[in-house]
């Protein structure tokens, strides 16, 4: 769950928490919505933050990690089956859920399907491919990395 779910688990807005808190409403607007990342952020506005959220600081790092992954969701119009096995994915992420390397595969026989009955074009499932397989890989192993040391 990223932070903007839990600001509305606890019925605040991104405005409320920004006074509350102290941190300015753009950044702390940019840091929810991905727009900023959390490794771009000070020390002071994270810390702010956790504070409020009565979150410790690794509690909020993880939150905040997943709140990019949140964004994967930016194209519309796909088809019906593929759109949503993305959502499964992102839902798998956020939740931290094993096994995602099965969405994954459920994500790309989606869009090699779609492609084939040509419901979307090579260029698309090329580029759908590259954003929600491959860089979604490219970041878990990232994390794995960092991780484990």
């Amino acid at each position: 769950m990223g932070l903007q779910d839990e600001f509305k688990l606890k019925g605040v807005s991104v405005y409320k928490v920004s006074k509350e808190a102290g941190i300015p409403y753009t950044t702390l607007s940019d840091l929810v919505t991905g727009k900023t990342d959390i490794n771009n952020a000070s020390v002071r506005t994270l810390s702010r933050l956790s504070r409020y959220m009565a979150l410790t600081m690794d509690e909020l790092y993880r939150k905040m990690d997943t709140a990019h992954v949140m964004h994967l969701k930016k194209y519309q119009g796909l088809p019906t089956e593929l759109d949503e096995s993305i959502n499964n994915l992102i839902v798998a992420i956020d939740m931290g859920k094993e096994l995602i390397d099965c969405e994954l595969a459920q994500v790309l026989g989606d869009i090699n399907m779609s492609e084939s009955w040509g419901l979307i074009d090579s260029v698309k499932a090329k580029e759908l491919r590259s954003y929600y397989v491959f860089d979604v890989l490219d970041e878990l192993e990232r994390r794995e990395t960092e991780k484990n040391g």
